[in-house]
C-alpha cells in the first residue's frame, strides 16, 4: 500500500460511481482511465463539513504525501498523474525503513507501502488537502491518494502485510520516526517526545482491506507544549489501493469525520474495482 489520517456516520454510506470501462469507452487509454477511477475513488469536498476548504499551500502539512499534479476532483485542485516507474526512500527514511524491517521480521522490503514497490502503477490521483476552518494555532486537514494497477498481485501483497498481527505498531512507530526526523530539521528549536500509536478501530467493507493508525508526538517549544498528530489509512482490495491522511496540530482529527471518511473510501475501492475489472 503506497507510502507513508463534525458529520454523522451516516455520511458514511458511499457515493455511487459511474466508471466507464475501455470497452464503453474506445477512445480513453488504460493509463487515462486509471487515473480517472484513481481521481474518482478519492476524498471530494462534499464529504467534508461546511466550512472546511481546499489548503493549496505547497508548503501545507499534507502536501508531501499529494504531491502529484493534474486535474480536478469536487471543483477543487486535485492531484492526478499517470505513472511508469518507482519512487526512492530518502536517506533519513532508510533508517526508518531498516527498523519498521527489523521490527516485522522481514527483509529488503521491496512493497509499495513505503514508495519503493516493484512493480509500477498504471495510474495515479491524489485529492486536495481539505484543511478545517483554522481556530487559533490549531491546524486540521485530510486528503488521499489512489493507485491503479494493472493487476492484483501488488495490492494482494500489500493486503498480506498490513494484515500481520504486528503491522499497526512497526508502521506506526517508523511514521512517528519519520515527523520526529522530519521536524527536527527546521531552524526553529523544539524538542519532540516519544511518539505513541493508537490502531484505529475501522468499519469493514466487503471486498476491501482497512487498517489505520494514528500517531501523535509531543512537541515542545520555546513558550509553549503542543502536538501533532498523523493519522495514515490504507485500504486495499483487487487493483486499487487508496491511503487517506489526516492532520491535527494542537488538537486531534475528529474520531467520526475519520469513520465516514475511510469507510466512503473502502466502499468506493470496492465500486471502483468492479467497474475497472469488467
Amino acid at each position: 500500500m503506497a507510502a507513508v489520517l463534525v458529520v454523522v456516520v451516516a455520511a458514511a454510506v458511499a457515493i455511487p460511481l459511474t466508471l466507464e470501462s475501455g470497452t464503453s469507452s474506445p477512445a480513453i487509454s488504460p493509463a487515462a482511465l486509471a487515473v480517472r477511477t484513481a481521481d474518482q475513488v478519492n476524498l471530494h469536498q462534499s464529504e467534508f463539513p461546511a466550512g472546511w476548504t481546499v489548503d493549496t499551500s505547497p508548503t501545507g502539512p499534507l502536501s508531501g504525501f499529494l504531491s502529484n499534479s493534474g486535474s480536478s476532483n469536487s471543483k477543487a485542485k486535485a492531484h492526478t498523474t499517470p505513472t511508469s516507474g518507482t519512487s526512492s526512500n530518502s536517506g533519513a527514511g532508510s533508517q526508518a525503513k531498516r527498523a519498521f524491517e527489523l521490527c516485522l521480521g522481514i527483509s529488503n522490503f521491496s512493497g509499495s507501502i513505503l514508495g519503493s514497490g516493484s512493480v509500477p502503477p498504471i495510474g495515479k490521483a491524489s485529492s486536495p488537502a481539505f484543511a478545517a476552518p483554522s481556530s487559533g494555532p490549531t491546524v486540521v486537514e485530510a486528503g488521499s491518494s489512489t493507485t491503479v494497477f494493472s493487476s492484483d498481485a501488488p495490492v494482494t501483497a500489500g493486503v498480506d502485510l498490513i494484515t500481520m498481527p504486528k503491522f499497526p505498531g512497526c508502521f506506526g512507530t517508523f511514521v512517528g520516526q519519520l515527523l520526529v526526523e522530519s521536524g527536527s530539521g527546521g531552524s526553529t528549536k523544539v524538542t519532540f517526545g516519544a511518539p505513541s500509536v493508537a490502531t484505529l478501530k475501522l468499519p469493514a467493507t466487503p471486498g476491501v482491506t482497512t487498517v489505520g493508525v494514528d500517531v501523535t508526538v509531543p512537541v515542545q517549544g520555546a513558550s509553549q507544549a503542543t502536538s501533532v498528530q498523523l493519522g495514515v489509512v490504507m485500504i486495499g482490495g483487487g487493483r486499487i489501493e487508496t491511503t487517506m491522511y489526516t492532520f491535527a496540530l494542537g488538537t486531534v482529527f475528529p474520531a467520526l469525520l475519520s469513520l465516514s471518511l475511510s469507510s466512503a473510501l473502502g466502499h468506493r475501492v470496492a465500486t471502483a474495482n468492479t467497474a475497472v475489472s469488467t
